[in-house]
């Protein structure tokens, strides 16, 4: 999410990945970054929900395999985050 304000309520979010561009993948233009969640400004609200079985992946650069919060702000209210993962492998 990029700007604006967002709430997501009782919502799964699962089996998603976020690839980086570096590496193995230069054609492509992810971030490696946020494997369900991404959000870079703006307002986010997530409640009831669960955020499982997430992943990134990339050369060095992978972060948050469930949630990447890099800017703005977000709360997270009565959540399960699990089972969410981060390589810095590239395969």
């Amino acid at each position: 999410m990029s700007g604006g304000t967002a709430l997501v309520e009782r919502t799964t979010i699962s089996g998603n990945t976020a690839v980086t561009s570096v590496g193995r993948y230069p054609y492509m233009s992810g971030t490696g970054e946020g494997g369900g969640i991404l959000l870079s400004s703006g307002d986010l609200v997530v409640r009831d929900s669960v955020l499982s079985g997430n992943s990134c992946r990339g050369a060095n650069a992978a972060r948050g395999g469930g949630a990447f919060i890099g800017g703005g702000t977000a709360r997270f209210e009565r959540c399960l985050i699990a089972g969410n993962v981060v390589s810095g492998d590239d395969p």
